[in-house]
């Protein structure tokens, strides 16, 4: 188990507190979450993964050669590869959207699809 220690901003009362809190503990994993109103912290324990074994690359199989940029650089896609290294950030939009973003590629899909084996 892992123990990380996250700043909150914008949590004006103690309905943000405990709102916040049932949201982080229903995620799996997620085994323990604690939240710090004065000191606008999130105290949260999970299991590194192990409960979401899925592991899933993000591609459509189609070949592409593309632009990565940034120390990227340029890469082929297809049912075996997808975009290699660099930096990577995600989240997931109210419409259930999750949201990948390279230094250059925006990769749109949804939990469905990354649930479903190939």
């Amino acid at each position: 188990m892992t123990d990380i220690s996250l700043k909150i901003s914008d949590m004006e009362c103690a309905a943000c507190v405990r709102r916040l809190g049932k949201v982080i503990s229903a995620q799996k994993g997620v085994e323990r979450a604690e939240i710090n109103f004065a000191a606008s912290t999130a105290a949260v324990s999970y299991d590194e993964g192990k409960t979401w074994p899925v592991r899933k690359l993000i591609t459509d199989g189609q070949y592409r050669f593309m632009d990565g940029g940034a120390w990227t650089g340029f890469f082929e896609t297809d049912a075996d590869r997808a975009e290699p290294r660099g930096y990577l950030a995600m989240t997931q939009s109210p419409d259930g959207i999750i949201h990948l973003l390279s230094s250059k590629n925006h990769y749109r899909f949804n939990l469905k699809w990354l649930e479903q084996n190939d």
